[in-house]
């Protein structure tokens, strides 16, 4: 049986509304993902940047590399966590994403 012009119209209204809603999540998703990547790429590079610092105040003080050395488990802990926490807060945005 054929459906009323007034159901055809109120039904392509709603898949319109739907979509948009869907493309408005996305969006607000993009934004929330690339925050995470900044701070994560911030965190990285400040921890690649504390090795450096050690080393140039050793290589002042003539010590060479024993003091980065020495400082490497610490440094290996935090690149641990930050990678927990990146991964972590990117699976919370796509579990939203599924609901």
């Amino acid at each position: 049986m054929s459906r009323s012009l007034s159901e055809e119209k109120d039904r392509g209204r709603t898949k319109v509304k739907l979509l948009s809603q869907k493309i408005m999540r996305n969006q607000e998703n993009d934004g929330v993902r690339k925050n995470i990547y900044r701070r994560a790429a911030i965190a990285y590079l400040a921890l690649f940047g504390l090795p450096g610092v050690i080393l140039a105040f050793s290589w002042a003080k003539g010590a060479g590399w024993k003091p980065v050395l020495a400082g490497l488990p610490v440094m290996l802990t935090i690149f641990a966590s930050i990678t927990y926490q990146f991964v972590k807060e990117l699976r919370a945005v796509r579990s939203k994403e599924g609901k």
